[in-house]
């Protein structure tokens, strides 16, 4: 007889009991995650505006739903397009057309006006010509503002092809500054009901904020002249009796630089050093010192030599493109201490436009600081090649020139070292002058 020993099978009726299990876990979780949906709609209150607040941009402390009212509440007015705009100084410049230096734009005698949203005031300026006298962004004071265009008594809203995104420091009044952001954005604002943008446009506004000091963006530039070597051998300017330009106006800056300084300015030297070769172009260069710094003003110092040795005295030159203000406050503080100004041909009294060469500033050093407003790199090959930053740089640096005294006088050195301290003085009144701060 053959025993056949049978083969080991699970028990089928354990099998069934686990599949079993199985579903009713799944079935028990699932009510319970179902649970704690239910409790969290019922004991939780969700705000279906929360993910469009956290998209939108927050403005003048309201709630969402004040600013929503707010932006959806303004006059209702038709929109121009702005094709270009600028820095230059603390001046804000905008156009209609594309800007090309010389040439008149459409905004030209209009009035823009910045209507701010957090407190509904208005601020209104004259566009013109001159580029350091537009928009005076240093008396803008903390809001959130919109921008309207007045042309022929109607009004119109400013918006830009596409974003905007820039921010701009103004100079240190008081040991503070404001940061104005510029921003053209149509998704900026978000409807907290529907969560679609509730702008159509690329409207520019401006945001300005109080902000503290920063050591790392200059307010002005000192540029001692000489010691360059942008013609060939190293220029030590004026060389007499002892006398060496290069080793007077690096004195004069860090004198002039040390009475702006007390009253809380950030101020640079161009040439850092007395003995430091720095030519005018370059990314070593003067200019590009003045521009990388974010400076606003620049005053170059110099003795001029001519020859004609009976002239003598003071004088300031800047650009055609802006007005004589500059100039015109630091010789006022030269005839405040009665000390010798320039006449010139016109009596000029010491306030002077620089000299244009095929329609452009011939200083170079105005002229490529001056960035995209003074039309830097397009001078010259030179210029072109080697001054890159400043093509098309918005940020353009105000830039004057200061004959401190015609040092080709026959009584120049005399003159210089009797009245030394009192140049010193009134270079720095003028410039505090012209920024706004009481000597």
């Amino acid at each position: 007889m053959v025993s056949i020993s049978p083969q080991y099978l699970p028990p089928e009726k354990e099998n069934k009991k686990h599949k079993q299990r199985l579903i009713l876990l799944v079935v028990f979780l699932s009510i319970i995650a179902l649970l704690v949906v239910v409790i969290y709609q019922l004991f939780f209150k969700h705000d279906p505006t929360q993910e469009a607040i956290y998209r939108s941009y927050s403005i003048c402390d309201f709630t969402p739903q004040e600013q929503q009212e707010k932006i959806q509440s303004r006059d209702v007015l038709q929109t121009v397009t702005f094709q270009d705009y600028l820095f230059y100084g603390e001046s804000f410049s905008v156009f209609k057309n594309k800007y090309q230096q010389g040439t008149q734009d459409e905004f030209v005698g209009k009035t823009i006006q910045f209507r701010d949203l957090c407190t509904d005031t208005i601020h209104s300026f004259l566009m013109n010509e001159n580029l350091d006298t537009n928009v005076p962004l240093a008396d803008l004071p903390v809001g959130f503002y919109e921008v309207i265009i007045q042309e022929n008594l109607n009004a119109f809203r400013l918006v830009y092809p596409t974003n905007i995104d820039e921010h701009f420091t103004t100079i240190t009044r008081d040991s503070k500054r404001h940061d104005v952001h510029f921003i053209a954005n149509n998704r900026l604002f978000t409807d907290i009901y529907t969560q679609g943008p509730l702008l159509r446009d690329y409207e520019l506004f401006l945001e300005v904020k109080e902000t503290t000091k920063n050591p790392e963006i200059v307010d002005v530039v000192l540029d001692p002249a000489y010691n360059s070597q942008d013609f060939g051998p190293v220029d030590k300017g004026l060389e007499v009796d002892g006398f060496i330009g290069s080793d007077e106006t690096y004195k004069f800056a860090t004198d002039v630089k040390q009475k702006l300084e007390a009253k809380g300015l950030v101020v640079k030297l161009t040439r850092p050093d007395k003995d430091l070769v720095v030519n005018t172009y370059g990314d070593t260069g003067r200019v590009f010192a003045a521009m990388d710094s974010k400076a606003k003003l620049m005053v170059e110092l110099y003795y001029e030599s001519v020859e004609d040795r009976n002239l003598s005295g003071t004088s300031a030159y800047g650009s055609q493109s802006v007005s004589l203000n500059f100039q015109e406050q630091l010789i006022r503080q030269f005839d405040a201490f009665d000390l010798p100004i320039f006449e010139g041909i016109g009596n000029q009294h010491g306030v002077f436009y620089n000299q244009l060469m095929e329609g452009l500033d011939s200083s170079n050093l105005i002229r490529e600081s001056g960035g995209y407003a003074l039309s830097a790199g397009e001078f010259s090959n030179l210029s072109q090649r080697l001054n890159g930053f400043a093509i098309g740089n918005r940020y353009g640096v105000h830039t004057v020139s200061l004959n401190v005294l015609m040092g080709s006088n026959w009584d120049f050195l005399e003159t210089y070292r009797q009245n030394y301290d009192q140049m010193v003085e009134a270079t720095a009144n003028g410039i505090l002058a012209f920024i706004g701060i009481e000597p």
